[in-house]
């Protein structure tokens, strides 16, 4: 197993029925209520063309609401359009525990997106 994710294993063992992991990127950031957060990922059709938006939507006593959305480029009648694999809300706890997404597919397996947040 990957060693960077010695902290997660057990947690995504539980969520996900894969028998192995592997720390591609991890990525962080900081934004706004409102405003969104984005990073790429690896895969899709189109040169960088797969990405994660974050946009926080509401704090309340110490809870963050996120919508979360995985967007992809796609080439349509010769056009590059997005396209969106995954799109939810989130409620995550400000500091707490990640939560763990199966995202879309990615060379012989799945992309595990692990978000996490803290208001500051």
């Amino acid at each position: 197993p990957d060693p960077r994710l010695a902290g997660l294993i057990a947690q995504l063992r539980k969520a996900l029925p894969y028998s192995s992991f592997q720390l591609l990127a991890a990525p962080s950031g900081r934004t706004e209520v409102g405003k969104v957060w984005r990073t790429e990922l690896p895969g899709g059709e189109v040169q960088r063309g797969r990405v994660l938006e974050l946009t926080p939507m509401a704090i309340d006593r110490a809870a963050i609401q996120i919508q979360a959305r995985v967007v992809q480029a796609k080439i349509v009648q010769g056009k590059t359009v997005p396209e969106t694999l995954v799109n939810t809300t989130l409620r995550l706890q400000s500091g707490g525990p990640p939560v763990v997404i199966g995202g879309p597919a990615y060379q012989n397996g799945v992309l595990v997106i692990v978000i996490s947040a803290s208001a500051s």
